[in-house]
């Protein structure tokens, strides 16, 4: 992922300078590497398909009917046979697999593209913000709750989107367990949510 600090005193791409800190150390820091089977793990969250994208999709389904068109009667059968709707429900299968593999692709490229190579990561918990250091990055990424969306936990990892594209990846190992980092992420929320109304 490009560096993006230009012209923000290396305080993150876009955020501006943290708020103020009530105390003079971070609460505690992980440190963990990243790769492209986490960025994956992000990647592969179900989504709603929106925009062009949902538009492609229809289309390319949409074809179906037009193969079935074009193909002889005595494979098609006639119209609103058995036949028929089974050469339809076929075709259908096969174009909405050949669009998975092609979604699930897409995925992967986009994982490999984040994470090309392995990134050694220091996760400063401050609590009205995050800081990110990355060794892929010259500054530190900081994360405050103006810019954020909500926190998102699976079983192997927290995610906090921010920015319009971009995302901090936290795996499970950075907390002594699932369920600790399931409370912590709850924590963030529910503070974070106080922080944004009272801004």
């Amino acid at each position: 992922m490009p560096n993006q600090n230009d012209g923000n005193n290396g305080k993150g791409p876009g955020l501006g300078e943290a708020p103020a800190l009530s105390h003079d150390a971070p609460m505690r820091r992980a440190g963990y590497v990243l790769d492209w089977r986490d960025a994956l793990a992000w990647e592969a969250l179900p989504r709603e398909m929106r925009g062009w994208r949902k538009g492609v999709m229809l289309l390319w389904l949409a074809g179906a009917g037009a193969v079935l068109a074009l193909l002889p009667e005595r494979v098609a059968g006639t119209e609103g046979s058995l036949q028929y709707y089974a050469v339809l429900v076929a075709l259908l299968a096969v174009q909405y697999g050949i669009a998975t593999a092609a979604l699930t692709g897409m995925r992967y490229l986009r994982a490999r593209r984040r994470f090309p190579h392995p990134v050694q990561v220091r996760l400063d918990f401050w609590g009205d913000h995050l800081e990110e250091s990355r060794s892929d990055l010259v500054a530190p990424q900081v994360i405050v709750p103006e810019y954020c969306g909500v926190f998102i936990t699976t079983p192997s990892h927290m995610f906090v989107p921010y920015l319009r594209d971009q995302v901090l990846i936290v795996p499970v190992l950075a907390f002594d367990s699932a369920e600790a980092m399931r409370a912590e992420a709850a924590s963030y929320e529910e503070l974070w949510a106080g922080m944004r109304d009272e801004m």
